[in-house]
Order: structure tokens, then sequence, then C-alpha cells
């Protein structure tokens, strides 16, 4: 099977940097921070306040403090359901409200400070912070191809499906932080670029090994593919 060379990687992998868009981007960051301000909410790590608005929808409310230690209010509309207390949060509704009342949708940056900066000394923190990073840069970078199928996803082969799919986890604040990864890692093996790759293969004595796979995969044929 074809590879593509580390120069073809390399530009596959930085070429969209200059030309980011300025909505994708926006929509990206609201992702990454409704997730993560989601995921806080339904694992209790921060205390708030819930007002039903109506069919089956709240209002969530979350104070913070800012860098000169005054209150300020995160608020966002989701779904809380009886059913094991879940959080289904509208990213696009997070609103920072400032001292003055202003409200205005909050960077990443600036709401782990306000609402996480009783956790500075944290050891875990750091690492956190990087894998939400990488998670917003690297979801920047799939999104940025452009990428759009050639058929209905219902036609889709298993592997044409992976890169379709390129929404990763829906709860997981990291969803895509794949840490260890260079961009042109991420452009070569992650599952939203549909690059070629090759398997290396391992010699095994049969009686050490089994094999599990696909009922609809022939194994033998498989094989012979690869070999």
């Amino acid at each position: 099977m074809e590879t593509l060379s580390p120069v073809v990687l390399q530009d596959i992998a930085c070429d969209w940097l200059p030309h980011m868009d300025a909505q994708r981007y926006q929509l990206v960051e609201q992702r990454v921070v409704g997730q993560l301000l989601q995921t806080l909410l339904y694992e209790d790590v921060l205390p708030y306040h819930r007002t039903p608005i109506g069919d089956g929808n709240s209002q969530f409310a979350i104070t913070g403090r800012d860098a000169r230690q005054v209150p300020v209010e995160y608020r966002c509309n989701g779904l809380f359901s009886d059913s094991f207390d879940l959080i289904r949060l509208d990213y696009a509704s997070v609103r920072r409200i400032g001292p003055d009342g202003d409200a205005q949708s909050p960077n990443l940056h600036q709401m782990l400070e306000e609402l996480l900066g009783e956790q500075e000394s944290n050891p875990f923190l750091t690492r956190f912070v990087q894998e939400l990073e990488q998670t917003q840069l690297k979801d920047l970078q799939s999104r940025a191809q452009d990428y759009q199928p050639g058929k209905p996803a219902h036609q889709l082969s298993f592997d044409q499906l992976e890169r379709h799919f390129m929404d990763a986890h829906s709860y997981h604040p990291c969803y895509k932080s794949r840490i260890g990864f260079s961009l042109q890692d991420n452009a070569q093996w992650g599952p939203e670029f549909g690059q070629p790759f090759a398997i290396v293969w391992l010699a095994l004595a049969k009686p050490l090994a089994s094999a599990n796979h696909s009922s609809k995969l022939d194994l033998d044929d498989f094989l012979q593919t690869e070999f």
C-alpha cells in the first residue's frame, strides 16, 4: 500500500495554519470550552445553580473569579436528565458575564483561569491544560480539510466511516489530544485524514498466537494480500 512522503505529509500538516477561517476556529473553541464545562458540571467538579427554562432544558450558572478576584458568572443552556443526572450543554450558549454585566463567549484559557484557578497547585493541571490545547489544535487541523464525502454515510466502508465521523468522543473534554503526536504525525495517522499506511508484521509461532477478525473477512486472503 502506497504511503505519502514526509515532505508531502509536512505540507498537509501545516499548510492550513495561515488560512484558518475565523468562524471554524470559533466553532471548534466553542466545542472544547462547552464540552469541558459540561464534564466539570457532570462530575461535580464545579458547584452550579440550575434553573429550568422549559422543554426539558435548564440554564446553568457557575461563579468564578477574574484576575482581580472579582466574581464573574458563566451561564449556559442545556439538557438535564434525571437518568444518571446526565448533562448535555448547548455549547454555543456558553457566556461569560463580566463584573459590568457584559456577556461574551469565553476562550479556553480564560475559563480555565476563572473557574479552575483554585486548582493551580494541582500537579495534574498543567498536563490537563496541554491535552485541551492539543485537542483544540488537532480538531482545527482536521476541520481545515474541508472534507466532503463522495457518497452518503450508509454507503461508506468501515475505513471510510472512520474518517467520516470526525467528531470523536462526545463526553471526554480531551477528545482529540493525541499527546505525543505532532501535526505531521496527526496528518499521517489520524483517522480523519484517511491516509494509507502499511502494517508492520511480526512473525510468531502459531501455538503462541490467536486471531480475532470480522466474520466478513477471509483471513487467509487478507494475509495473502498483505504479504
